[in-house]
């Protein structure tokens, strides 16, 4: 029993799910099925509450069992009608079991609590923290494009080598003055590599000043090629700059490539519109016990003068991580 459970605790994936096909892993430890769910029971009882489990119902299942033992409705949804609580259908479950919606609404209370990923606290991923390249800062017409100097690469030359060298010795003067010409070589790429990179954010500030002044939701459209003609450049040029490299404005940090990201245009044709920011101001602003359908926020768009379908918010809320209508709703 010790070694198949040894076998299945090194199968565990981050989260602490046991995802493998279990005829194979008993295969090839050479047992039955009996036993190697004999060995998952005992691993299930381990620490963090939930691992082993071979998904998130039966993860939660685990949980409710050994923390909240006394909760029996809890374990009957979650067990029972799990397919209705991820499809936030609580009504149609108080007809089911019988209860009332305040009863539910307290189940689900407590499994809120519950860990959907056990062994997260032993992940070795780590935070990644975004020090931006580009700061933009100011207000009204004041606005100043810098670049951030800790995340930048200063190359310096240390002349002390010249003092080691003696005068007569030739080939160590030779090979000295070639290694000085390569790194001078390399000092001038990478100030043309930061100058590129600021005449691009310029650019992009001049084409994006509605953003910067009044919001995200006032992004426009962009095309890289904007940028590259404005330039005189290779389009290419300006993707390299771009790549990778994050901005630093009052509105918050964003990659570069933002600035260029899916706008659509207003129907006055005036202004333009970044209808994930629109679409996620309208949903932050909704009744969330009567949330939106894509097609009521289509409807509102299409109000102020945006042409969209109901296809097209839903592909940009899909892509902005919204959860659809039925997810957002709340009970009282």
């Amino acid at each position: 029993m010790r070694k198949i459970m040894i076998y299945i605790i090194d199968l565990l994936d981050k989260d602490g799910y046991f995802r493998e096909d279990e005829y194979i892993v008993a295969k090839h430890l050479g047992c039955n099925q009996d036993m190697l769910n004999s060995a998952l029971r005992e691993i299930q009882k381990m620490d963090p509450i939930g691992v082993g489990a071979r998904s998130l119902k039966e993860c939660l299942s685990i949980q409710l069992k050994q923390m909240f033992p006394e909760e029996n409705l809890c374990l009957e949804i979650v067990e029972n009608h799990f397919d209705k609580l991820i499809e936030n259908k609580l009504m149609n479950m108080t007809k089911t079991l019988h209860c009332t919606r305040a009863d539910i609404c307290s189940a689900l209370e407590i499994v809120k609590q519950l860990e959907p990923r056990p062994a997260r606290q032993y992940s070795e991923d780590s935070a990644r923290y975004i020090i931006p390249d580009i700061t933009v800062a100011g207000q009204e017409d004041n606005f100043n494009i810098t670049l951030n100097k800790d995340v930048s690469i200063d190359i310096k030359i240390d002349d002390d080598y010249e003092l080691f060298i003696c005068d007569d010795d030739e080939t160590a003067k030779k090979y000295l003055a070639e290694k000085k010409l390569q790194a001078s070589a390399l000092q001038l790429f990478v100030q043309k590599r930061y100058t590129t990179l600021l005449l691009v954010c310029t650019e992009i500030f001049n084409a994006q000043k509605a953003f910067f002044h009044k919001g995200p939701e006032y992004l426009r459209p962009l095309k890289q090629k904007d940028i590259s003609d404005a330039l005189g450049c290779h389009e290419s040029t300006v993707f390299r700059a771009v790549k990778g490299k994050y901005l630093s404005c009052p509105w918050g940090t964003y990659p570069l490539t933002y600035f260029f990201s899916n706008t659509i245009e207003c129907e006055d044709g005036y202004d333009a519109c970044n209808p994930k920011e629109m679409i996620r101001s309208i949903i932050d602003a909704e009744n969330k016990l009567s949330p939106l359908s894509d097609q009521a926020i289509a409807n509102r768009l299409v109000s102020q003068g945006i042409q969209i379908s109901r296809r097209t918010v839903a592909k940009y809320r899909n892509e902005a991580g919204i959860l659809p209508m039925s997810l957002r709703k709340q009970y009282t």
